[in-house]
């Protein structure tokens, strides 16, 4: 009887104790939860492209890099041999190691920076070129880039890069007894005109009458800028050759550097003129043009290849084209006509215009007294004015209670017109759907914004994701036409 009462008496503390630890516990969870904050966070949508166009152009200025070591290093050995040989990087081979160096090096810097993105980084099928034995030197390299980022899932980009500087000698303007002068041009990659250069960056020889090669000293160089990468170079020069031969190195802000000097130098020739010059980048902004408005008429005025004489005039006609010189003038856009290559420009004001398509003729004079060719262009006026999406930028919040969550999105919506600039007061229509549905409108500001929320969604366990996509479905604006073909973005989505 003892002993069962004994038990009982276990048993019931061992009930009691257990209730006790269950209350505590419940008490702790309580207390913990009173001090457990609901906190929201913002997450702005991940832009993988912005990360993929940062590695490429990082690719393409390692490259960069590597071509001015590998150039550098043959230009060493040219000049140790006065310039004589060593103009083609096949005499010397071993200037491409310091390039290949470099480019290794940078890829495991690339992956060690950027290690929490699962990087699958390769320049394959690398190699270098430098020519310049002719009046026509480069240097150039290229490679193909693959690349794979896991973490944003993005498989299987790849591109052909190239970067060179390339150098041509294109003329003699004048050569006296102590004074020589003539042109050249320096460009990059994909025609890109070489702008900035200035006499620290040219190393200039030029054949001395019985001496043989001679060093142009800094001091005795001018350099003036004509326009589309092309440059004129005046220095002193007494006893020059005949005909006057010249050897030319060049370096540009990247660091690469070219030449153009064969064994015997390059002969300078005088440029015979017998054409006129050629209109390019012809171009009206705006265009389509609202009635009554003005529009700025610009093109480039260029005898580079066509003679080298200096422009003198610039006219344009409407409708059909008149006599030589009878036409509406344009001006240089520096101010003056004095180069073999300007830009010129009018501001042509179209009130009183019917509505309807005119086309403009433009062409231009060099002082060899040459008209050249007309180039023409298309000008629209109209009674309305387009208008598109330029983009969607889309952001999240997220609030948090325990582990379960809800959140809302935002989309930014920007309407501008045909030439880019905001239009405001646009009412613009559209959708949601995924996590949220239904249809929305709103004004543009001035800054051509408008700006639509959802609605916090339900409570949610943490793990489960929340797809917010907005679709814009319409623009209406008094006297505007809505493109949608126009746009550059018409539906995003985010995932929070």
């Amino acid at each position: 009887m003892v002993r069962y009462m004994s038990f009982r008496f276990k048993r019931g503390q061992f009930l009691v104790l257990a209730a006790l630890t269950v209350t505590i516990m419940i008490l702790t969870s309580t207390t913990l939860l009173a001090y457990i904050s609901v906190s929201r966070m913002n997450l702005p949508k991940t832009d993988f492209r912005k990360t993929v166009t940062q590695i490429t152009l990082n690719s393409r200025r390692a490259l960069a890099t590597a071509l001015a070591q590998v150039s550098k290093e043959l230009n060493l050995r040219a000049s140790l041999n006065d310039y004589s040989q060593y103009n083609r990087l096949e005499d010397y081979p071993e200037a491409k190691d310091e390039g290949f160096k470099f480019i290794s090096n940078w890829l495991n810097d690339t992956y060690m920076k950027n290690a929490g993105l699962g990087l699958n980084l390769t320049l394959s099928g690398t190699d270098f070129e430098c020519e310049w034995n002719t009046y026509r030197g480069y240097s150039r390299v290229y490679s193909n880039l693959s690349l794979d980022i896991r973490a944003y899932g993005f498989y299987g980009w790849n591109e052909r890069i190239e970067v060179s500087l390339n150098l041509t000698i294109l003329g003699l303007k004048e050569s006296t007894q102590n004074s020589t002068s003539f042109y050249f041009s320096l460009q990059r990659e994909n025609g890109v005109p070489v702008t900035g250069l200035t006499v620290s960056s040219v190393r200039l020889l030029y054949n001395r009458t019985g001496r043989g090669f001679t060093e142009v000293d800094i001091d005795e160089l001018t350099l003036r800028y004509i326009g589309n990468g092309t440059y004129l170079l005046r220095f002193y020069s007494p006893d020059m050759s005949t005909p006057p031969k010249v050897k030319l190195i060049i370096q540009d802000a990247r660091g690469i550097l070219v030449g153009s000097f064969p064994q015997n130098g390059t002969i300078l020739s005088l440029i015979d003129d017998s054409t006129g010059p050629v209109v390019t980048e012809l171009t009206a902004e705006p265009n389509p043009i609202y009635e009554g408005n003005s529009t700025t008429l610009r093109a480039v005025i260029d005898d580079s290849n066509t003679g080298w004489s200096t422009i003198v005039a610039a006219e344009y006609f409407v409708g059909s084209i008149g006599e030589n010189g009878t036409g509406i003038p344009l001006s240089p856009l520096d101010g003056l006509f004095d180069s073999p290559v300007e830009t010129v420009y009018a501001e042509v004001n179209v009130t009183g215009w019917s509505l309807g398509n005119y086309t403009i003729y433009v062409h231009g004079r060099d002082a060899a007294g040459y008209w050249g060719n007309f180039s023409s262009l298309v000008l629209v006026i109209s009674d309305t004015q387009n208008m598109h999406v330029k983009s969607i930028d889309m952001s999240g919040e997220v609030d948090w209670w325990f582990i379960f969550k809800r959140t809302r999105a935002t989309a930014v919506v920007t309407v501008v017109d045909q030439n880019g600039s905001p239009v405001e007061g646009a009412k613009v229509y559209g959708s949601w759907s995924g996590m949220a549905s239904g249809s929305v409108e709103g004004f543009t500001d001035e800054n051509g914004q408008v700006v639509f929320t959802t609605d916090w969604s339900y409570w949610d366990w943490w793990f489960v994701d929340h797809t917010y996509t907005f679709t814009v479905t319409n623009i209406e604006l008094e006297g505007w036409n809505y493109t949608p073909e126009e746009n550059e973005e018409t539906s995003d989505s985010i995932t929070l």
